[in-house]
């Protein structure tokens, strides 16, 4: 409890029935007490002087400021990232990551610049493997949880292991969302290369009854990115039957209203998407299973 000023208080325990009594199986909870004239409580006679309410208010209003700055708040601190090397992207993913944190949440975003400028490989992902995992152990003590921005979601699993704070893969996130909000989704990527790891991924997530399709724009297509996307995933929509688009990289951050605007479906952002499930998972004071 905070200390105010000029206000004695003690700890104690309550033998009555309150509500916390059952709060608290859920949620940390506490109770402030003001003191009753002559100690008579919960009878026709109890009474509180407005000052001992007045203290009791002011404490309560402390108390409140407090957990604000703790997880419950805005200190809650997230890490989003980037495990390549690409400045441009880095600074794509920071413009979404400012517009979904808000006054919520701090969240942070940082590059791998050992990595490759691009991750659309196994080796890829095992170039910049080391340096994520060495990334977040240094980083665990400063951070509420982890989000690995990039839709392959390389060393996810080994991530997952060796912290107890929460890591997601925007890849997992939004795919697990998809059939949230449609019977059949597909995944628009970078290039045609990536096809297959993405097809493994819906594989190693069980989600192939809800594939609809993995498309890419293809390299004789011309066109700004925005554009190309816009065309793959209609193509997706039209062709494969899909009702949600996922998309398949983190560099397309922020398209996701331009292109859902043209194809009428919902489109899902991975970032937004893990920025979205982590806030959750934290209020909920989520941690990661090892076992």
């Amino acid at each position: 409890m905070p200390k105010e000023p000029q206000i004695r208080s003690v700890t104690m325990s309550s033998g009555a029935g309150h509500d916390s009594k059952e709060i608290i199986y859920r949620v940390p909870a506490g109770m402030i007490f003001v003191p009753s004239e002559g100690g008579i409580s919960h009878s026709p006679r109890e009474y509180t002087t407005e000052a001992q309410i007045e203290k009791g208010t002011r404490v309560l209003y402390q108390t409140l400021i407090l957990m604000d700055k703790m997880k419950w708040g805005r200190e809650m601190k997230i890490l989003v990232i980037n495990p390549n090397s690409s400045i441009e992207m880095t600074e794509s993913i920071k413009e979404t990551v400012r517009a979904a944190a808000g006054d919520r949440f701090e969240a942070e975003v940082c590059r791998i610049t050992e990595a490759p400028p691009f991750i659309g490989s196994y080796a890829d992902q095992l170039a910049s493997g080391p340096h994520l995992l060495r990334l977040l152990k240094e980083q665990e003590d400063n951070y509420d949880g982890f989000i690995i921005a990039c839709h392959l979601d390389p060393c996810l699993d080994a991530a997952k292991e060796i912290t107890g704070k929460p890591v997601m893969g925007i890849g997992e996130v939004s795919m697990r969302m998809a059939p949230l909000l449609g019977r059949k989704f597909s995944v628009v990527g970078s290039s045609s290369a990536t096809t297959y790891l993405k097809r493994r991924m819906v594989e190693q997530y069980g989600l192939e009854k809800f594939l609809a399709s993995v498309r890419a724009p293809k390299p004789e297509w011309t066109g700004s990115q925005e554009e190309l996307l816009i065309r793959a995933a209609g193509q997706a929509v039209r062709e494969d039957g899909a009702d949600v688009i996922v998309l398949g990289c983190a560099g397309f951050t922020g398209l996701d209203e331009a292109i859902k605007d043209d194809v009428k479906v919902p489109v899902l952002d991975g970032v937004a998407c893990a920025l979205a499930v982590m806030e959750g998972v934290l209020n909920m004071r989520g941690c990661t299973c090892r076992k």
